[in-house]
């Protein structure tokens, strides 16, 4: 096992932007561009996923320690070029490519990642496989986690005064998450901004 090896990609996601924070979408676009200057990287977005995982386990009635190690590599294949690719302000019908060829070089970055681990590498492996196929509640609940987190971020960036419209990203999030205790923790955050709207007006 080769700690530092390994910890030289968990390392690399601290300086790897969170590219859909800073997209200028076409005229005739359903989104509105954003501009959020020194957003968050992509260890910033895992750090507060680590963190709801260990808080929300119990309540979600899921592994702890698991459910942890899902978050801790949910977005590991991004610390390897190109980084974190957003897909969904390309034309549809570019969307399905570009997002298989992501699948394909996480796939292939998480095994090389874990390789650094040993004998001990395989066992993560697992782990990751599992979360990208979603073949358990544990994978499918981190990646309700993994929208809620980011809508919490919209909201934080909205009430800053960024330039982002956060209904983009909860007509998204709406969709995809299910668990009453995940949902719970939305409404909240649309409610906040329903008051923060009323009161720009």
């Amino acid at each position: 096992m080769d700690i530092w090896a390994f910890f030289a990609f968990v390392a690399s996601l601290k300086a790897t932007p969170r590219s859909g924070w800073n997209i200028q979408f076409p005229p005739g676009s359903p989104f509105q561009s954003r501009h959020v200057p020194e957003s968050e990287s992509v260890g910033d977005h895992s750090y507060g996923l680590i963190t709801l995982a260990m808080l929300l386990a119990d309540q979600l009635g899921v592994d702890r320690l698991k459910f942890m190690v899902m978050a801790v590599f949910h977005d590991l294949g991004e610390s390897v070029p190109p980084g974190d690719v957003v897909v969904y302000h390309v034309p549809p019908e570019e969307q399905a490519r570009l997002r298989a060829e992501k699948g394909v070089r996480e796939d292939a970055a998480i095994e090389a990642i874990c390789h650094t681990l040993g004998t001990e590498g395989a066992q993560y492996l697992a782990v990751w496989k599992e979360y990208h196929a979603q073949t358990s509640q544990e994978a499918r609940l981190i990646k309700e986690l993994d929208l809620l987190e980011v809508a919490h971020q919209a909201v934080r960036y909205f009430m800053q005064g960024h330039v982002l419209n956060p209904h983009d990203f909860f007509d998204n999030v709406r969709v995809g998450i299910s668990h009453p205790v995940i949902r719970e923790l939305f409404v909240r955050l649309e409610e906040e901004v329903r008051i923060e709207e009323v009161r720009r007006k």
